[in-house]
């Protein structure tokens, strides 16, 4: 996947650190969270593998120079761990991205669980999150919509010219949820 070029003289008008210098890994890995907006620190390191030193370091030092923001998540299982986003709107959109939506709808593990889906399939360059579908993407899977439920995919890409839909489930679905989006089918 070819990273996303910022401007090192537009990047720090938004950041803490004058002086920290990016290094290619560091903007292969903007150019992945430009794509999916959070990334688990295991995923991340995939970046740093050939480094002498661990992956978090470099990601704690992005962090506390005002371009990484560390969130916390709890998996079931799997306990705490870290995740990482762009710091804020404007470095985001700097690097080509957005901030994870993050709510009451969407958590953080969700995103992430999207975001390991991403890492699974190979980095795939057609990756696209829901929020980033195109009206007629939308549209499109609007109508394959079962008694009126919402079926809306987390995300989807493309493998030999089919799509791959992508439905991240971090186990907070109720069952009458789960019953009102049964699968409709091949798509």
């Amino acid at each position: 996947m070819k990273a996303f070029k910022a401007r090192t003289g537009t990047l720090k008008q938004y950041i803490k650190d004058q002086t920290i210098r990016l290094t290619d890994a560091d903007r292969a890995l903007f150019a992945d969270m430009a794509k999916v907006r959070i990334i688990d620190e295991q995923d991340a390191g995939h970046h740093y593998q050939n480094r002498k030193t661990p992956a978090f370091k470099r990601l704690d030092r992005l962090a506390d120079a005002g371009i990484l923001k560390r969130v916390d998540v709890f998996q079931p299982g799997r306990g705490n761990f870290k995740a990482y986003t762009f710091a804020n709107k404007d470095v985001a959109r700097v690097m080509g991205g957005k901030l994870p939506t993050i709510g009451s709808k969407r958590n953080a593990l969700h995103e992430v669980i999207t975001s390991k889906l991403f890492y699974a399939a190979g980095r795939p360059d057609s990756f696209k999150l829901e929020a980033d579908m195109t009206k007629d993407e939308k549209k499109f899977f609007s109508s394959l919509s079962v008694d009126g439920g919402s079926c809306l995919p987390d995300a989807v890409f493309y493998d030999g010219g089919q799509m791959v839909v992508c439905e991240a489930d971090s186990g907070q679905y109720t069952s009458t949820q789960i019953a009102a989006n049964r699968p409709v089918g091949k798509v």
